[in-house]
């Protein structure tokens, strides 16, 4: 439960900040960069309801799950970026 809270609590926050320009250096900030952060925030969400309702059913999956998420992070941002500098 705490998960859920934790990341609805982030996403609220990234919500109002990216919503108001006077939070955000618009010099600073990419528009691309502020949606990404959105999305993630939103799929963080996901995943800890996904955690809760099958933490009921196979805990241990579950644990594994949350516990190799952000190495999973690292190694996806580091395709999205190789593919970018590839790109341009």
């Amino acid at each position: 439960m705490v998960a859920i809270a934790i990341t609805m609590c982030q996403n609220m926050i990234w919500d109002c900040a990216s919503l108001k320009p006077e939070f955000l250096k618009e010099a600073k900030v990419e528009k691309e960069t502020i949606y990404q952060f959105r999305v993630f925030c939103s799929l963080d969400m996901m995943n800890a309801l996904l955690a809760i309702g099958g933490s009921f059913t196979h805990p241990s999956v579950v644990f594994t799950h949350r516990i190799t998420k952000f190495s999973r992070i690292v190694i996806a941002r580091f395709f999205v970026f190789r593919n970018r500098k590839k790109n341009k």
